[in-house]
């Protein structure tokens, strides 16, 4: 509760402090991401995106970044590399600019939906390309669509499958 170590209290080793013990350290390099359901950041896309709600499930991630939320993936236009359900965690940040090949999530506000596509210039012309190319096209970045953030991992389970 104050954070002191059994093991110190009980035997005089170690660190005094659990925060200090170097076995918990590995701890401190993770951070808890919020996990959003799709209509959740959609919601919040319509209204406001500094509003806050609460997650229903929250998840570990190795990175020192802030702003960071997690979906699942919502379609399989990136397969095989980012397979359809699979948890991708988003790096949001206000007027992102992307770099060639960045895998980002843009929000369509015409269909109130969330995509997840591969940034691509071509003679200056930005495009949001799908890795997925017999079932999905190629598409220019136009006015209307927001790029909500940068796709930094993705973490895919093969016992979903199975449960």
């Amino acid at each position: 509760m104050l954070g002191l170590n059994t093991r110190w209290l009980a035997t005089g080793e170690g660190a005094m402090f659990l925060a200090d013990d170097p076995k918990n350290q590995l701890l401190k390099s993770y951070k808890q991401i919020p996990f959003f359901t799709i209509s959740q950041v959609l919601n919040l896309l319509e209204k406001d995106i500094d509003r806050k709600i609460e997650p229903d499930e929250w998840l570990a991630l190795k990175t020192s970044k802030e702003n960071m939320f997690a979906i699942h993936m919502p379609d399989e236009s990136m397969e095989p590399i980012i397979p359809v359900k699979s948890t991708i965690f988003i790096l949001h940040q206000e007027n992102l600019q992307p770099c060639n090949n960045d895998i980002i999530l843009i929000y369509l506000k015409q269909y109130n939906a969330l995509i997840v596509r591969k940034f691509i210039i071509k003679v200056n012309v930005m495009y949001l390309s799908p890795e997925n190319s017999k079932l999905y096209k190629e598409s220019e970045l136009t006015e209307d669509m927001k790029i909500v953030g940068l796709v930094t991992d993705c973490h895919y389970s093969l016992r979903k499958q199975y449960e």
